[in-house]
């Protein structure tokens, strides 16, 4: 009888991430049936509807590590060492104020962050998270004072700064109270 013996040599990288993507246990994965949901303190407003959020529980920190696994546009919005994901409020877009094409920022995105900022910048908060969007960043409802009062999206649509904007699907937590403040 005869052995053979493949040498396979480097792994394509490629297969490397195929393989790690598979081997995430599904259970981490993050959606609206099995959202993260956890509280941290509000590192940096970026603009009036994008925040990084210091995650305060490792583990479930580690729910955002694990389904960003081999997706290189998540892992950039994720910082090991300070737990801190990068989030982009869910159903929200104000208008823009640190945009790379200079000429989409506007006065109106400027009020809309410099208002968030004054709001939410250092308080803790209260995260839904249910999904990723198309850059990355992970999309989730932010509360302050841990209730769905203190919903930011509610309170963006109420002040003005934002629409309920349903393009991608409606709000899985609070899609009542955003249509009704949207009429």
């Amino acid at each position: 009888m005869t052995t053979t013996v493949l040498r396979m040599g480097k792994i394509p990288a490629t297969l490397l991430v195929v393989l790690a993507a598979a081997s995430t246990n599904a259970s981490d994965r993050i959606t609206t049936s099995s959202p993260v949901i956890g509280t941290g303190t509000v590192y940096r407003v970026v603009d009036g509807d994008t925040y990084v959020v210091n995650i305060d529980d490792a583990g479930v920190f580690s729910r955002f590590v694990n389904d960003a696994t081999g997706n290189r546009g998540r892992q950039r919005y994720l910082d090991q060492a300070h737990q801190s994901i990068r989030v982009r409020l869910a159903n929200i877009d104000t208008a823009e104020s640190v945009h790379a094409d200079t000429a989409r920022n506007n006065a109106a995105g400027r009020e809309a962050s410099d208002t968030v900022k004054r709001r939410l910048q250092g308080q803790k908060v209260k995260v839904l998270c249910h999904g990723w969007g198309r850059y990355g960043r992970s999309i989730c409802n932010v509360q302050l004072n841990g209730n769905a009062a203190g919903d930011m999206g509610l309170w963006l649509i109420q002040e003005g700064y934002s629409q309920y904007v349903t393009r991608w699907g409606a709000n899985p937590y609070l899609h009542q109270q955003y249509s009704q403040l949207a009429r």
